[in-house]
């Protein structure tokens, strides 16, 4: 009887233990033995001995590295793989969290990994571990490595191309990552620059130059965090009011006021503007329409006709005012032409062009040519024989025309027989209308 009661309460000891095994193993995260077997629950380090961030738990078997540059700096989603030879309780894979820290046992700090080469990461392990950890380690019996690379990204930005974020290649340059978002129109023309933090300034890139020479400097390598800005030539918006192409033109970015009128189709030739007198109005804040304006003469004669002037830049918004010329004539008589005409800017107007307008008629009176003009408030009126002008070239009878000037060719008044007769017909046809006796006899 008593050799079965103390076989029973082995037994009753033995589930007990069992059952505190179990719950401590569920406690630690460990798997449950198999019944009758002991636990196996390696004494615990100092620090922490399962960290988050470790992908196979207490210690890693042999995983390959990943081959990465030298300069490699890990970050967030890195897998690494740390090596303590006879120390398996510390070796282990960690990918790195958010945080970018690796915690390991015997630690109690964790060590901040990110922008660390593995060579700057495996002596700063070697340091922790003999001074925190009191290990006696020799040298190279530590390795870090990366098996597993996070995906870096690289972006492109801008008005041309394909924008979007793309995963950053090893050895990528800018060639690279242009035969991935495809071809840009008129590289040239083409603003290119690199941004990252990580950069000491924004990088310019010749981007014509990098395609056409990879070779050259301008193919610069990329790095994870770079941003490529590609920025085509921008439309100016260009009002203009007044005497020329009215309206809002949008004209290349890199388009001055000539080269915007050239494109314009403008010219002084025959214009109705006081071309010597335009006005150039300018936003103090470009691009913002409500921002005050400043006015600017421009003499767009000298702008479109002499060479050696220097262009004028344009601004986005920029308004160009012609205001209508004063340098126009009246032209009355027997002359197949406009009333009101205007004269030319880059040139003399003489009475030979006026006479050549339009053409005379056949009954001009062309030794009888009057020219009026204000002088000091008072009209003056002058005769000039052109046809002496025609047959002998007296210049004299060839004067110059100025601005506000009236020119009248009159009639020769010669007679016309035929008109008379026709004149008397229908007289005779009013009378006899009136006087129905009156018979031609």
């Amino acid at each position: 009887m008593i050799e079965i009661t103390r076989v029973s309460t082995g037994l009753l000891a033995a589930s007990l233990l069992t059952i505190s095994t179990t719950a401590l193993c569920h406690a630690q995260g460990l798997s449950a033995p198999l019944s009758g077997a002991a636990p196996s629950v390696p004494a615990p380090p100092v620090g922490t001995t399962n960290p988050a961030n470790s992908v196979t738990g207490t210690s890693a078997g042999p995983a390959t590295a990943v081959n990465v540059p030298l300069n490699y700096r890990v970050d967030t989603g890195d897998v690494l793989q740390i090596d303590v030879t006879r120390h398996g309780d510390v070796t282990r894979a960690v990918r790195l969290l958010a945080d970018a820290k690796i915690r390991l046992p015997r630690l109690t700090q964790p060590i901040v990994a990110r922008g660390k080469t593995c060579e700057e990461l495996t002596e700063e392990i070697t340091r922790q571990l003999t001074t925190e950890g009191k290990l006696v380690l020799r040298p190279g019996q530590v390795s870090v490595s990366v098996i597993e690379m996070r995906v870096r990204r690289v972006f492109v930005r801008g008005n041309v191309g394909r924008s979007g974020d793309f995963d950053l290649k090893n050895g990528w340059r800018i060639t690279e990552l242009y035969a991935v978002i495809g071809s840009v129109n008129n590289p040239e023309r083409v603003t290119a620059k690199i941004l990252n933090p990580l950069r000491p300034a924004p990088l310019p890139i010749h981007l014509h130059a990098a395609l056409t020479n990879p070779d050259s400097a301008e193919n610069v390598p990329l790095m994870e965090g770079d941003t490529l800005v590609l920025e085509g030539p921008r439309a100016k918006r260009l009002f203009v009011k007044g005497e020329g192409p009215r309206g809002v033109h949008e004209l290349d970015e890199r388009f001055g006021l000539r080269q915007a009128l050239v494109q314009l189709g403008y010219t002084t030739t025959g214009a109705t503007g006081d071309v010597r007198n335009a006005r150039l109005y300018r936003h103090t804040v470009s691009g913002d329409p409500n921002s005050p304006q400043t006015a600017t003469k421009v003499n767009l004669l000298t702008l479109l006709t002499d060479d050696s002037t220097p262009d004028i830049p344009l601004e986005d918004l920029d308004t160009l005012d012609i205001p209508v010329s004063q340098r126009f004539i009246h032209v009355f008589g027997e002359i197949n032409t406009q009333r009101k005409v205007y004269l030319r800017e880059d040139q003399p107007t003489y009475l030979v062009d006026v006479m050549g307008f339009g053409g005379t008629s056949a009954r001009a009176k062309i030794d009888d040519v009057k020219v009026m003009r204000m002088v000091d408030g008072k009209l003056t009126i002058k005769s000039y024989k052109f046809g002496k002008f025609l047959a002998n070239g007296d210049l004299k009878q060839n004067p110059e025309i100025l601005p506000q000037d009236i020119v009248f060719i009159p009639d020769v008044k010669r007679p016309d027989y035929v008109g008379g007769i026709w004149q008397a017909w229908g007289l005779f046809g009013i009378v006899q209308a009136v006087l129905p006796g009156v018979r031609l006899r």
